[in-house]
């Protein structure tokens, strides 16, 4: 069933809940395309220690597959209590650089523990170009929609 705009808008309005994100946004954009995991999956990359400060846990918990045969993971990052997605924007877009490598694009969930009315999505994709000194990777302009609910 394909979504419309009405319906993505609204679900993208309810506090955060993996499950109902994926059934309700990602599966009616991507159909067949969308992979969802029963559980959450490490993260090959943990955060390093100044990361840590900020983020608390990282999982996959799918994968798309677009028609260009280009994949992208997705995961759910937990912030560390007290942590505002707004304001620590720095650390975690260090370690977000750090998930990708050249041809790979992630679609992140940050979720904060204290409350699932806040929760921002990220699209990011990292490319390479070809120089005279080599290939150098650049990572494209992230897309990043926050999620604030409430009265």
């Amino acid at each position: 069933m394909a979504a419309n705009r009405t319906q993505l808008q609204n679900a993208l309005h309810k506090p955060y809940d993996r499950l109902l994100f994926s059934r309700e946004v990602l599966s009616p954009v991507f159909g067949s395309g969308f992979s969802v995991y029963s559980s959450l999956c490490p993260a090959v990359l943990l955060p390093n220690k100044s990361e840590s400060t900020v983020i608390d846990q990282v999982g996959i918990y799918g994968k798309i597959q677009l028609d260009d045969a280009t994949e992208i993971i997705c995961y759910e990052v937990l912030l560390q209590p007290k942590v505002r997605i707004e304001q620590s924007k720095v650390a975690i877009q260090q370690y977000v650089r750090k998930l990708l490598t050249a041809g790979q694009g992630a679609l992140i969930n940050f979720v904060s523990p204290s409350t699932k009315n806040v929760w921002r999505l990220t699209l990011v994709a990292k490319d390479s170009d070809v120089t005279k000194s080599g290939v150098k990777e650049k990572t494209t302009n992230a897309k990043r929609y926050t999620f604030l609910l409430g009265p």
